[in-house]
């Protein structure tokens, strides 16, 4: 077997890529979402560091690229190739070997689409679990509070936003979806801490 080689692309699977027993987590959402940012968070590791993933790349990758966890030596994380409301979830899963993986976590920046939901369903069928991150939350944030400036109420927004993820995951036959708000800027505040505590108290890290 062989170990997880950093920003390693395309050269094994999950199965194939360990050393140890553990948790392979994989990141996938839409071009431009904040995954290789959300990796890095979840890593502890600033964009500029030498083994961090690399953002805002003009090409995006085509396989699953693997990353260490190093607070948790028994965690690996893989980023996914973007997904496409052209690709059908079953086409998707099989070229990245989604029987691989423990956890999915699918990021969006904005909105979850369509086939964020065709998705989810289909891994959850497969008896995988599923989160949702929401993205730059910062964006929305700064773009309510020039436009309401004294009726600004930053919770009442980000509540509003977190209903509106979750009746539109709901309406794409994802039942309870476990969604999480993030900052880009502010990885402490919101529901940061919350999912680093998911992934950590996982099952298979644990064990």
């Amino acid at each position: 077997t062989r170990g997880v080689v950093e920003g390693t692309s395309g050269t094994c699977s999950p199965s194939e890529c360990k050393e140890a027993p553990g948790l392979d987590l994989a990141v996938f959402g839409d071009r431009c979402s904040g995954k290789s940012s959300l990796i890095n968070a979840l890593r502890d590791l600033q964009h500029d560091d030498e083994v961090a993933a690399k953002t805002g790349l003009a090409e995006p990758c085509t396989q699953p690229v693997a990353y260490s966890f190093p607070k948790y030596p028994n965690i690996r994380i893989w980023e996914l190739p973007e997904t496409s409301p052209n690709r059908q979830p079953e086409q998707y899963l099989k070229q990245v070997n989604g029987k691989d993986y423990g956890i999915f976590i699918i990021v969006a920046s904005e909105i979850f689409k369509d086939h964020h939901g065709h998705l989810a369903k289909a891994l959850q069928n497969a008896g995988k679990e599923v989160l949702f991150v929401r993205t730059k939350i910062d964006s929305d944030l700064e773009a309510h509070k020039w436009r309401l400036r004294s009726k600004y109420m930053e919770n009442k927004i980000v509540e509003d936003i977190r209903q509106s993820c979750v009746k539109y995951l709901e309406k794409s036959a994802v039942p309870n979806p476990a969604l999480y708000i993030l900052s880009n800027l502010q990885t402490e505040k919101f529901d940061f801490p919350s999912l680093c505590s998911r992934i950590q108290n996982h099952p298979e890290v644990i064990k």
